[in-house]
């Protein structure tokens, strides 16, 4: 294969590239098993409390529901189940469109696990950018609810309200959150070289680190 130590391009032979600021993009991620129950469609999410979120197609090619200045507690939710106690990190990808000072704008809120009821929120000033937020907890309990929610203020829908959207919830052991998947990573990747010619492929990944 070939190396190259400076900004011209190489291109022949096998070229592999890694891009520390997209991760997206460059890291597949650890071998994982997200407990998300069919996560790119969300199909078993309902409706939560006040207003009618709708479904829309992300341009990630996944399914998400969008809230509309909607009251405080508007949003999702879905039942979780765990294969076992211990440490996991719930999560998904939000984009805020704007809303009242006292609506906190979406959460992703966690209850049932063992524990208080316990969330992490997104932030209000990147508006109209997909940003993900995760929360990690030692769930002592196997059976809980994922809320993908706001909250904040009053729920009467004119003075306390928000916009915005909601996509690719995750729920997976360990003590961070990995690029997305709709299902289970396995340990075994292939990866396509920039000139689209050859493939190499890893088996029995180890990721030691976050």
């Amino acid at each position: 294969m070939s190396y190259h130590g400076n900004p011209k391009i190489v291109t022949n032979g096998l070229i592999f590239y890694y891009d520390s600021n997209n991760s997206l993009k460059s890291w597949k991620g650890k071998p994982t098993t997200n407990y998300v129950t069919n996560a790119a469609t969300m199909s078993t999410f309902s409706n939560y409390s006040y207003g009618t979120p709708v479904t829309f197609t992300t341009e990630f090619g996944t399914t998400g529901y969008r809230m509309s200045s909607l009251p405080s507690w508007n949003g999702v939710y879905s039942s979780i189940s765990l294969p076992a106690t211990g440490t996991y990190t719930f999560s998904a990808w939000y984009r805020y469109w704007g809303g009242s000072s006292n609506n906190n704008g979406a959460t992703c809120y966690v209850s049932g696990w063992g524990g208080g009821d316990s969330a992490a929120t997104i932030d209000k000033s990147l508006v109209g950018v997909w940003q993900r937020i995760s929360i990690t907890l030692t769930c002592t309990n196997t059976g809980m609810t994922l809320y993908l929610i706001s909250y904040g203020g009053t729920s009467n829908g004119s003075s306390d309200h928000s916009t915005w959207e909601v996509t690719m919830p995750q729920v997976e052991s360990g003590s961070y959150a990995t690029p997305f998947v709709s299902g289970t990573r396995a340990n075994t990747q292939a990866i396509l070289d920039l000139t689209n010619n050859y493939t190499l492929t890893a088996n029995s990944l180890v990721y030691n680190s976050d």
